[in-house]
């Protein structure tokens, strides 16, 4: 999986309230190329490997490689900058250009806490998901609301598509469940 989006909306927080579940601090952090997390989906343990772009956004032959391994996407922006939303059509051109045919998308509008500093109405979101065709969210890494839903309902929906089946490098793979 890969989260994508301008950069500096809250990418990589969101990925550090997904696998860690700590307490949010506002601070500055190295973030990782990615991170991993066993989670159970459809009665199986799943384990996600999610890639943040952390900067691959300015290199686009970085980025296409990425893209290009990804089995589910995450277009993300930020509530509270109207620029991010209005770049998601380029984003997700980008993807369609440079990803796997059965790759699975979800849209996430992201710092939903932020209500009184928005730009972007919640209609304006599901409007675009629903063009897309995609799942969308708002979500608050600061509140941990909508975290989970958003990874879990792209591995769902990967998982649920037969054509992931059939490639052979997944990016997110079943495991046994441990007794």
């Amino acid at each position: 999986m890969v989260v994508i989006g301008d950069f500096s909306i809250g990418k990589s927080t969101l990925l550090r309230r997904f696998t860690s579940h700590d307490v949010f601090i506002p601070q500055l952090f190295s973030p990782p190329d990615y991170v991993q997390r066993l989670s159970e989906i459809n009665e199986k343990i799943i384990k996600m490997i999610i890639f943040d772009t952390i900067g691959r956004e300015f290199n686009l032959n970085s980025l296409s490689n990425l893209l290009r391994r990804a089995n589910g996407i995450v277009l993300a922006y930020d509530i509270s900058n109207r620029e991010s939303f209005g770049h998601l059509e380029y984003w997700k051109t980008l993807c369609d250009q440079n990803s796997l045919d059965h790759t699975a998308y979800v849209l996430v509008g992201l710092k939903k806490d932020l209500s009184e500093k928005r730009e972007v109405r919640k209609e304006e979101g599901e409007s675009l998901a629903k063009s897309f065709q995609i799942p969308f969210f708002e979500a608050s890494s600061y509140d941990n609301e909508n975290v989970e839903i958003v990874f879990v309902t792209l591995a769902q929906n990967i998982l649920s598509n037969p054509l992931f089946q059939k490639h052979t490098e997944p990016i997110i793979s079943p495991h046994k469940k441990c007794l």
